[in-house]
């Protein structure tokens, strides 16, 4: 049974009146982030009983019971400002700084306040090692586990689990307004991506009788689906995954329950407000472009987007010029500035941003025309596509062996046009595209650019393929085993003579320049125009979510270093495959670039 002691009760009462007091001035969190207080602790305590329950609370004992549950209580209290009497100016860095060291500064309070808590220091001792090891970020088989009293390591992955789980509408209940309030503030799509969980989120429950973890979501199954929302659904499954894989060992030794993180079952049984649906497909939108690899995909993804919004919210175009210019801000300006040399997108964010700032027609000539001009600009993208797969099918018509680095929607439809006889024959080498590698929690391989890359040409019928670490290029180039090299791009200059590419196609093209391997450029016009060059990182599981391994490299002080993107010379390039031509380097016509500035200053066309 749950039911405490006397006394236990009536200190751990003690406990939530002392939280509530500590929380009753900062139960609004600042700087967007969803709420931490008083609702969530008790919603916390509630779920530690759904997933004990009474039957099995005996096992374990009165005060493992009570230091649970003064834990559920006391784990967030760390995000309170100034737990401490600090005397600090509040700033979103800080706050933030705050939010990573939340299970510290938990830990930190309960020792240094146990007396004015009710508590024995053997108790604090115990409460704030749960609490600290609530974080997924820490190890939890760090976490101590046999005492005297107490099994802290089983209490904090509990405790763990059932903060996990309460990510769903009741987070958010008595914070509807303040979050109406945000969004009035222009909260930012990545900080609002929190507050929503809650939204498409009903429940999380573990079904005892038959061991799994079930989601509802406020999903249709129906006819009322949003496009894409297995994406949301995946991610969220993904992400209740990840915190049962981390402490699903310590829980099923204590005979207590049996979780898995393969028995999760997901539930669509609600649809959401329609005030949402256009939020939600924003998310999903981001979660396709975290695994988007081709600028041409990407670019694909936005205008659907783009056109989902309008058509959403087809009789209300004022709450559509709004959520566009909220997508605009929060998505595309973020891609324009993490990738700056990706002109098509850059093409798009001009685009939409002409339209909307055109104060001479109202915003339902402004939705139509963004509508049509998106959809000429895919259009016409089709076209140029088919044009260089057709005149690329020149170099492509022999069998000599071809390396490819970095996915190219472009270079697929070429391939895709050569003659049977020669996909059955011609060598294609793939490289892997290391720096794109992601991982999941099980330190399982989730994207793989040049796995992706392989697999589509085996699709499209060819034979003999081979899939090569990306040092292996240059000795396979050494060896003369290469005919000619193809890579898409990301962007070319011809004012700076550079061309935008990932990261590692400089290594390839220095290899190639020595054995005198000619590299052919595939790359529609609208791809040309004006670089920024790009010095910001890829943050992505390119190595291991090996947490061990990320361990030790973290206390050696070892870092990890992985840029964006390469220029390129143009010089380093044979040819390049447009939608104009097969055009050599020195004679790329200056009307490319003139074109590319010509649409980034077209004004809206009147209706």
């Amino acid at each position: 049974m749950w039911q405490l002691s006397e006394d236990n009760q009536k200190r751990l009462n003690h406990i939530k009146t002392t939280v509530e007091h500590l929380w009753r001035p900062h139960d609004a969190p600042p700087f967007y982030f969803t709420p931490h207080g008083i609702s969530h602790a008790k919603n916390v305590e509630d779920k530690i009983k759904q997933l004990i329950p009474d039957e099995k609370a005996d096992l374990l004992r009165e005060q493992e019971k009570f230091a649970l549950l003064c834990s559920a209580w006391l784990h967030d209290i760390g995000m309170i400002p100034d737990l401490f009497d600090e005397k600090i100016t509040l700033s979103e860095e800080i706050y933030h700084k705050i939010r990573d060291d939340h299970h510290e500064r938990s830990r930190k309070y309960i020792m240094n306040h146990y007396n004015q808590l009710g508590l024995e220091y053997e108790e604090a001792d115990a409460i704030g090692e749960i609490c600290f090891f609530h974080r997924k970020k820490e190890d939890i088989l760090n976490c101590r586990k046999k005492e005297p009293r107490y099994n802290c390591r089983l209490l904090a992955a509990f405790l763990r689990l059932a903060d996990a789980f309460q990510i769903d509408r009741s987070r958010i209940d008595d914070y509807t307004q303040f979050y109406n309030m945000l969004l009035t503030m222009g909260m930012p799509l990545a900080s609002e991506f929190h507050w929503l969980k809650s939204f498409w989120v009903r429940d999380i429950e573990y079904k005892h009788d038959s061991k799994r973890v079930v989601i509802y979501f406020y999903l249709s199954d129906s006819g009322e689906k949003i496009c894409d929302q297995d994406e949301l659904i995946k991610f969220t499954k993904n992400e209740i995954k990840e915190e049962i894989f981390s402490c699903k060992n310590v829980i099923n030794r204590s005979e207590i329950i049996y979780i898995n993180d393969e028995d999760v079952e997901c539930k669509c049984d609600a649809s959401p407000p329609e005030n949402l649906k256009t939020k939600f497909k924003q998310v999903i939108s981001q979660l396709k472009i975290d695994f988007t690899a081709s600028a041409s995909q990407l670019a694909e993804i936005l205008c659907d987007t783009i056109a989902y919004i309008v058509n959403s919210n087809i009789e209300n175009s004022q709450l559509a010029v709004e959520e566009i210019k909220s997508y605009k801000k929060n998505v595309i300006e973020k891609i324009v500035e993490l990738r700056p040399v990706h002109i098509l997108i850059k093409k798009i964010d001009c685009i939409v941003e002409n339209i909307l700032e055109d104060r001479s027609i109202d915003d339902n000539q402004k939705l139509s025309i963004i509508i049509e001009r998106l959809a000429h600009l895919k259009n016409a993208r089709k076209r140029a596509v088919k044009k260089i797969a057709n005149f690329s099918q020149p170099i492509l018509h022999n069998t000599g062996s071809i390396l490819l680095f970095g996915y190219s929607t472009i270079i697929i439809e070429s391939l895709g046009l050569m003659h049977d006889h020669l996909k059955d024959n011609v060598k294609i080498y793939v490289c892997e595209c290391r720096s794109k590698n992601q991982y999941n929690y099980e330190n399982k391989l989730i994207y793989c650019d040049g796995l992706k890359y392989v697999e589509k040409l085996h699709e499209i019928g060819f034979k003999k393929l081979y899939l090569i670490p990306d040092v292996i290029a240059g000795n396979l180039i050494q060896r003369d085993l290469i005919s000619k090299i193809l890579f898409g791009a990301n962007s070319v200059d011809i004012q700076s003579k550079t061309i935008g590419h990932t990261a590692g196609h400089f290594s390839i093209v220095n290899s190639a320049k020595i054995k005198n391997i000619p590299i052919y450029i595939f790359a529609d016009s609208c791809k040309f125009g004006s670089i920024k060059q790009n010095t910001k990182e890829r943050i992505c599981n390119w190595f291991t979510r090996e947490q061990e391994i990320l361990e030790r490299l973290k206390k050696k002080n070892i870092k990890f270093i992985n840029p964006r993107e390469d220029l390129l010379s143009i010089e380093s390039v044979k040819m390049f495959i447009t939608d104009e031509g097969m055009i050599p380097p020195e004679k790329i016509p200056k009307s490319f670039l003139e074109k590319i500035e010509e649409c980034n200053k077209l004004p809206c066309e009147k209706n």
